[in-house]
Order: C-alpha cells, then structure tokens, then sequence
C-alpha cells in the first residue's frame, strides 16, 4: 500500500512549493515587520506573534527568485523547527495528499545551492510542485548565525 503525506501547498513567483502539514503551525496575514540590522536581505525582520517574537523569512530569495511584494493574497506560514519563524509566500494553494513514492529529486538543472533547500519534486497535472525542506533552509550556513543556541 503506498504511504503519502499532507502539504501545505503555496505559491512564491509562479512555481508551486509545498511544506509538509506537521511543520507549518499556522497561517497568518502579513503583519508589520521590525526590520534587524546587519541581516541578509532574506530575513525580513522581526513580529511579534501573540507576544512571541518570531523571524521572517522570505524564502524566495533562498531559492534565488525576485522578493516576495507583500499583496492583498499574501500570507505567513508559521513553521516550527528549532525556534520557530513566518516564512512569507505569495498565496496560499491546498492542502495536498503527495504520494512519498512520487517524490523525486531535484532536476540536475537545478542550481546545486537552490536544490540544497528541496526534499524533492512531485509531477502533477498542473505542474511540479517542489517541497522544501526546513531542516536543510534551517541549517543552511547562511541562517546558523540568527539560530537560537538550543
């Protein structure tokens, strides 16, 4: 019997990304944003989330796509791995069911640094949907120095 696995799909300058549901906490409107200095031009700043304060990321620009512009269909996802962060998106898609064995990996056309940041691709219908994976975008060396010592 094959396994598969719920995804919060979204959309990040046309391509659709997918998280797996247990990692995205929740789903938030853009809210203002403290900007930090001396950060890359990734991490967008600071909010305060019920009084947590939480990073911001725009993923996109890891994944060397045009920053995200904040827009009427724009929201947070709230993930959780080691300290928890927003990472803005351009819309929200579906909650999908992906088939573990239809995950593939990344094309070998990929930039090697942007397929670092991909668990795989899934081929659907409508197009690949690429899901990330947190622990390797949160790893990454460009991140470890914003990390919380656990």
């Amino acid at each position: 019997m094959a396994t598969s696995d719920r995804h919060v799909c979204f959309r990040l300058s046309g391509q659709e990304l997918a998280l797996p549901i247990g990692d995205v906490k929740e789903t938030i409107r853009p809210r203002p944003v403290t900007p930090v200095f001396h950060t890359p031009p990734f991490v967008l700043g600071l909010i305060n989330l019920r009084g947590e304060v939480v990073s911001v990321l725009d993923v996109a620009q890891l994944l060397a796509l045009p920053p995200t512009i904040v827009g009427p269909e724009t929201r947070v996802l709230v993930v959780q791995h080691g300290p928890k962060a927003g990472i803005v998106v351009d819309s929200l898609s579906e909650v999908r069911t992906l088939a573990e064995e239809s995950v593939r990996p990344p094309p070998a056309t990929l930039d090697r640094d942007v397929a670092a940041f991909l668990r795989g691709v899934v081929s659907l219908e409508a197009g690949p949907v690429s899901i990330l994976d947190l622990e390797r975008i949160f790893d990454a060396e460009t991140l470890r120095p914003f990390r919380r010592a656990s």
